[in-house]
């Protein structure tokens, strides 16, 4: 194992710092109540820790002050391109390094879908809740195609305004290699209770 996570990779690959990261990555700027109204699940004390974190990394930057009962109150913001792991993180890292990242990556995503699960109501379908893994023979370059094309449909829509009928979603995306393509098994899906198939 490495004697240390790359810089920026400990500073994003954290649970609470990637619900962070979630909430400016809607593209909206927010002052630290903002921000702690949208997460208030997590303690006070610890979502400004990580905040301060974020902003001494450089990650999220400060983009307004303003005197609010005497007190300097500060609007943040996603720096530009700053939340992603580099490919000098990645070629650094350990195998163990790299496990440790994808299983941070999927803490967050199984806290969000809990904060859903907890609300007081839900409904799959309407709520339009998806989860889906499918298993394909792709090229080398087939796979960079599909991986741009579902990118790409998602990055279309960052940054959309948080108006009436609209609500925050996640989406994740991920590509895994499967087993050795002499060992592999011919393309599958699988549903799951939620109506998705993998």
């Amino acid at each position: 194992m490495t004697d240390a996570v790359p810089a920026s990779a400990a500073l994003i690959l954290h649970p609470v710092r990637m619900r962070i990261l979630l909430a400016f990555g809607r593209g909206i700027p927010l002052t630290a109540q903002a921000l702690a109204d949208l997460l208030p699940d997590v303690a006070r004390a610890t979502l400004y820790r990580h905040l301060s974190i974020l902003v001494d990394g450089g990650i999220i930057e400060v983009v307004g002050e303003q005197r609010v009962r005497g007190a300097v109150e500060r609007t943040y913001t996603l720096r530009h391109g700053s939340a992603s792991l580099l490919k000098e993180d990645l070629e650094a890292a350990s195998r163990e390094d790299h496990l440790r990242f994808f299983a941070s990556f999927a803490a967050s995503l199984i806290d969000e879908y809990a904060r859903y699960l907890r609300r007081p109501r839900i409904d799959l379908v309407a709520d339009g809740v998806m989860y889906r893994e499918a298993t394909v023979y792709l090229s080398d370059e087939e796979a960079a195609d599909v991986a741009r094309e579902m990118w790409a449909a998602v990055s279309r829509r960052v940054g959309t305004e948080p108006i009436a009928g609209r609500s925050a979603r996640t989406f994740a995306v991920a590509s895994i290699p499967g087993p050795d393509p002499a060992q592999a098994a011919p393309s599958t899906e699988t549903t799951h209770p939620n109506g998705g198939t993998s």
